[in-house]
């Protein structure tokens, strides 16, 4: 795969594959794919039946219960408006990406920081890491920026559609069918104990249930969304003079890439490579399924001024102090890309 500038609508790689083998037996195949064919499930479902067919010597028709049905256009005819101009919103120069790994047991001790006893809620393990992860950067900021008179944070994460559809996807459906849920929320309620006490996890899950079969309609519809409300908010606190962070988390977990065998075996590690985009959280599993790798994307200053001094410790005394307090550097290369284990 060549390098390539990735706001270049022009010349953007749709579809990229790269082997490499090396002289000690080992293999990695690298895949680049673009989300305007197709989002990550459908991508996922495409390369496993790739190696499939690559595994099992296939040359025959595949059965029609694997063969694509492209139907994203026809649910969701394309529309030139978009709320995040990629050029100039989240692509940015020198952003490093670095890997935060955290193992089943950090991440059952965190949920039980975030749990609402009140209403016997449990989070999610995507929405756990995410106000940890924010809620560990706010920290580091309030310590060494000077405070503007507002500051909120936009925090979006990507929903997947198929289940969400009625009557839901075909497994088989190939195309681009997610949306982004978003809140708002002020920065004096993310800092420290008020991660906590400010419900923050409530309002992310409240969020992404917004996204249910009425909002879809809409959203086919054309109508207005709840993210137009956001951009709109943001634009207004921006012209009060205050500051708008926004973060945007994507969860990978649960896609099972250490399925794919091509025949060569299952992979020992799957991952993705360093992204160019600004306040960008990406989460995958670990090799056991048990624990998370969190790929944290910032620009340069900010990732060693802020999250990396910030997240040597919860923010507060609990039960993940004991399972966060083994931070170590496995691995740090001039790639921007390196790796912090938490067990």
């Amino acid at each position: 795969m060549s390098r390539h500038d990735e706001s270049d609508d022009a010349h953007q790689i749709l579809f990229g594959v790269q082997l490499n083998m090396f002289e000690c037996g080992g293999i990695v195949v690298g895949i680049n794919f673009s989300d305007k064919i197709a989002d990550a499930l459908s991508w996922m479902r495409f390369i496993k039946t790739w190696a499939m067919m690559a595994r099992d010597g296939t040359t025959t028709m595949l059965p029609k219960s694997l063969q694509p049905e492209f139907v994203s256009a026809t649910l969701f005819p394309p529309t030139p408006q978009s709320l995040i101009d990629i050029k100039t919103d989240v692509m940015k120069k020198g952003v490093i990406s670095k890997i935060f790994v955290f193992n089943g047991f950090a991440i059952e001790a965190l949920r039980a920081m975030y749990w609402d006893k009140e209403n016997n809620i449990r989070p999610s393990r995507v929405e756990t890491l995410s106000t940890f992860i924010i809620s560990r950067y706010e920290a580091a900021v309030s310590k060494i920026t000077k405070p503007k008179k507002e500051r909120v944070y936009t925090i979006l994460h990507t929903v997947n559609l198929h289940p969400r559809m009625n009557p839901p996807l075909a497994e088989n459906s190939f195309g681009n069918f997610l949306v982004y849920a978003g809140t708002q929320i002020p920065a004096s309620s993310i800092n420290g104990e008020a991660s906590i006490t400010s419900g923050l996890v409530k309002k992310i899950r409240e969020g992404v249930k917004k996204m249910n079969k009425e909002y879809i309609r809409k959203l086919q519809m054309g109508e207005e969304d709840e993210l137009s409300k956001i951009q709109q908010n943001s634009e207004s606190i921006e012209k009060r003079g205050g500051e708008v962070i926004e973060f945007q988390v994507t969860s990978l977990s649960r896609f099972h890439f250490y399925e794919i065998d091509f025949g060569w075996g299952k992979p020992d590690w799957s991952s993705t490579g360093a992204w160019s985009f600004d306040k960008i959280i990406a989460l995958f599993d670990t090799s056991d399924g048990d624990g998370i790798e969190a790929y944290v994307n910032l620009n340069e200053e900010d990732m060693a001024k802020n999250l990396d001094n910030s997240t040597h410790r919860p923010p507060l005394e609990s039960p993940a102090s004991s399972a966060l307090n083994g931070d170590v550097v496995l691995t740090q290369s001039s790639t921007t890309t390196s790796v912090r284990a938490y067990s």
